[in-house]
């Protein structure tokens, strides 16, 4: 029910333990850091959720370890906003790199990345 109510969905968690567990030692030990995720799968979404929900100490399962620290949302003098609030796409071929600014995609599934990428794209109407 706690899961729910944190925007999770499932019975599955999508990130290591440790994650949390590293970036909470970090925050205590009051570090300078930044936190990247990258993935390859269409996992994104859940990643953002289940990582906004820690930083909002609404995480089920680890909110517990950021007692002391508080809600890393900006909201406690000397802990930042580490919510992720946008995603971005980069995609790489021979011809060099795109990146895709607040677009989060993974490309077509019945075709290759580098024939969507090089497509020509038409306004609708």
């Amino acid at each position: 029910r706690e899961a729910e109510e944190a925007g999770l969905k499932g019975s599955t968690m999508v990130m290591f333990p440790a994650v949390f567990h590293l970036i909470a030692a970090l925050q205590r030990s009051k570090r300078t850091f930044g936190v990247l995720f990258r993935s390859f799968g269409s996992d994104h979404e859940s990643i953002q959720k289940e990582w906004n929900a820690f930083c909002t100490m609404q995480h089920p399962l680890f909110s517990r370890l950021l007692q002391g620290i508080g809600p890393m949302d900006g909201s406690v003098p000397g802990v930042p906003d580490r919510r992720i609030h946008a995603m971005h796409t980069l995609y790489r071929d021979a011809l060099g790199d795109i990146l895709l600014i607040n677009q989060n995609t993974n490309g077509p599934l019945e075709k290759t990345w580098d024939s969507w990428a090089k497509q020509q794209l038409r306004a609708d109407g």
